[in-house]
């Protein structure tokens, strides 16, 4: 049931992945699903660097919309982070958290030209 909420997500949205992740603790988390390799590496280089959008949308139960991670909020909150994955095509990044202690779902996209996808959408 996640890859066809999370293929359906990609394809409702015009963003190029997403991911699933559920946290067992506020340190241990557990990839659940993702649409590609690149939300794939997204993921993991955010746990192995211990800084990026998803994790703060867990943290803090509020979504983190990044339409440009190369300058900004985003590259000055997470430095590595945004070097890392702008080095794997990612240009936007979009975290949404799922129901406080649960988890969160995450998007990409490669292009600066697709709109920001709908915060309706990416939550339901």
């Amino acid at each position: 049931m996640t890859k066809q909420l999370v293929s359906e997500l990609v394809r409702e949205t015009g963003i190029d992945g997403a991911g699933v992740a559920v946290f067992a603790t506020a340190s241990t988390r557990d990839l659940v699903y993702a649409s590609d390799g690149v939300a794939e590496e997204i993921d993991e280089t955010q746990f192995t660097l211990g800084e990026g959008p998803c994790l703060d949308a867990f943290r803090f139960d509020n979504p983190e919309l990044h339409d440009d991670i190369s300058g900004g909020a985003a590259r000055a909150r997470w430095p590595l982070f945004a070097a890392q994955v702008l080095g794997f095509g990612a240009a936007r990044v979009y975290a949404y958290p799922l129901g406080g202690v649960v988890g969160h779902r995450s998007g990409y996209s490669s292009s600066m030209e697709v709109p920001r996808p709908s915060l309706q959408r990416m939550r339901t």
